[in-house]
């Protein structure tokens, strides 16, 4: 149970997996959180109270954004996890897990999270300091962990793309230390289109969007103005929480009247027509329209990567200025973060 820093929300878990969010204003619950399928032991509200963490028996944690009201999963434990932490600045995320590890979550970056090991037993509880730069956890032993600082976020969009090299402390309450060192990778899958070069115009079924049951180009209506184009073979959870974050930051920017669209690719429209309308609804898409492109492999001037389930391209005044591809189940919450902190830059 945790209330929520700005004091509107309460939060409580049950045996079932489901969460109670509970309006401090009026004593009456404001909605449901389902997800987990097991009983949740932990949860944690961002600094900022947009944001909600939870742990579960079932393995995962899920981290939910409260306006929209929805939550996905951060996988890779292999026990279920006791407790749950958001760091200060709400750009990590600490779990605690009967598997006697420690993970930490960077929700800048992306990527595989970097472990911790060195307990004998399982991780009870996790704690952030409150400068963010250390981490407690406790089980038989305690343990304190010193964190470097987060690298910021790039701006372009390498063929492969290296986090800092993490280098993280322990100290056990007998002063014994060992020190780990961990560098993470995540593989990129970019479009063949180069960063500088012109984008080319082309028309695409407009499902969603004002222009719905008509063929339509995005591009030459939008024409110099900020763009993002989200490219997907596919149509999933991870798709669906990456549109609503670039929704919202669509909609926060409306003075450099940024736009963006989504193109789902494939050979048969009436499957697509109906799941991207109930994706609208699921999560409350207001800015970005939904469109079908005849064709697996998308437009050709693009040269889609065919190893990128999810391919993400941005541009100003018509030439590209970030290129991004995720294979089938990369997209996870930690690089939808990533991409969404590179559109507020890209965009301005």
């Amino acid at each position: 149970m945790a209330f929520s820093p700005d004091d509107k929300l309460l939060c409580s878990a049950d045996r079932a997996g489901i969460l109670s969010f509970w309006s401090t204003k009026t004593g009456k619950r404001d909605f449901l959180g389902k997800g987990h399928t097991k009983p949740i032991f932990s949860v944690a509200f961002s600094p900022d109270s947009k944001w909600l963490v939870s742990g579960s028996s079932d393995q995962t944690i899920r981290l939910w954004h409260l306006k929209k009201r929805y939550g996905v999963p951060l996988k890779g434990h292999r026990g279920g996890v006791l407790s749950v932490a958001i760091g200060p600045n709400g750009r990590r995320v600490a779990s605690a897990s009967a598997d006697a590890t420690v993970k930490v979550w960077n929700l800048v970056r992306g990527g595989q999270p970097l472990t911790l090991k060195g307990h004998k037993y399982r991780v009870n509880g996790v704690a952030f300091s409150p400068d963010g730069r250390q981490l407690a956890s406790a089980g038989k032993d305690i343990k304190i962990w010193r964190l470097f600082p987060l690298g910021s976020v790039p701006t372009t969009a390498p063929r492969q793309e290296t986090t800092e090299e993490t280098q993280v402390t322990s100290k056990t309450a007998k002063k014994k230390t060992a020190k780990t060192k961990e560098t993470k990778t995540a593989v990129m899958y970019p479009a063949g289109i180069r960063l500088g070069h012109a984008v080319q115009a082309f028309n695409v079924l407009d499902l969603t969007g004002p222009f719905s049951g008509k063929k339509f180009s995005y591009r030459d209506r939008y024409g110099d103005r900020p763009v993002v184009c989200i490219f997907s073979r596919s149509i999933n959870d991870q798709l669906g929480f990456l549109i609503s974050e670039i929704d919202n930051e669509i909609g926060r920017q409306k003075a450099s009247q940024p736009r963006a669209f989504v193109v789902v690719t494939g050979s048969n429209s009436q499957p697509i027509k109906s799941q991207l309308r109930e994706m609208v609804q699921k999560y409350r898409i207001k800015n970005v329209p939904l469109t079908y492109f005849d064709g697996i492999n998308g437009p050709p001037s693009y040269r889609l990567n065919s190893s990128a389930d999810t391919t993400v391209l941005m541009w100003k005044r018509g030439r590209l200025v970030a290129n991004h591809g995720f294979k089938a189940g990369a997209l996870n919450a930690s690089a939808t973060r990533n991409l969404v902190a590179l559109s507020r830059r890209v965009l301005r």
